[in-house]
């Protein structure tokens, strides 16, 4: 299989980037045998914690996350609650909006959303019953809570995505994050978009 296509502001770290301790390069070393690659786990919930029946970490190629983010967000109650955030800092919860309210505004900062690696964001539903979640990591893989696992698989095998068990995900390694808007100025600063959605859902 293809390796998996990251962010343009996310890659895995050489040994001229990091320190030069046993431990790091030796997960550099591990990295160097990664099975980076397009595909998802599976994990049934066995906790009483959370009303969620499985989880899932997914990965995809950059160029196709934010239509499989959409696809998710479709499982999810016509009501959700955005969560989102600077890496460095506690995230923000907006209240229950309309789903179509949310991702009509987060839409206009879907580039960001999608390249930027100090930013983490999502959508979530919870109650007494049941609590659904579609998050995208600062390394932008999907990490996925949910109930119905019929609708979730068909959604993955919509996208062509198999169920890996020794699939790794690029955070367990060491990695090197840029800012986007350094990378190239067309696109809106990291701090800007947290304010500008702070503004908009009123944290």
């Amino acid at each position: 299989m293809k390796k998996l296509e990251l962010p343009i502001t996310v890659h895995l770290a050489t040994k001229d980037e990091v320190a030069n301790t046993p431990e790091i390069l030796s997960n550099i070393l591990r990295s160097e045998q990664a099975n980076l690659v397009e595909g998802y786990t599976l994990h049934g919930n066995t906790t009483t914690e959370l009303p969620f029946a499985f989880f899932s970490e997914i990965n995809i190629n950059n160029s196709r996350l934010w239509n499989l983010f959409e696809a998710l967000l479709s499982g999810l109650p016509h009501v959700s609650c955005l969560v989102y955030g600077h890496i460095d800092t506690e995230p923000y919860y907006s209240q229950y909006l309309e789903r179509p309210v949310i991702l009509e505004k987060i839409t206009e900062f879907k580039d960001e959303l999608s390249l930027d690696g100090f930013l983490e964001f999502g959508l979530l539903y919870q109650d007494d019953d049941k609590l659904i979640e579609v998050f995208i990591k600062k390394a932008k893989y999907i990490q996925y809570w949910g109930t119905d696992e019929v609708f979730f698989t068909k959604v993955m095998a919509d996208f062509g995505l198999q169920n890996i068990e020794d699939i790794n995900f690029v955070d367990e390694f060491p990695l090197v994050t840029e800012s986007l808007s350094l990378k190239d100025s067309k696109y809106t600063a990291t701090e800007d978009i947290i304010n500008n959605l702070k503004d908009y859902f009123k944290n």
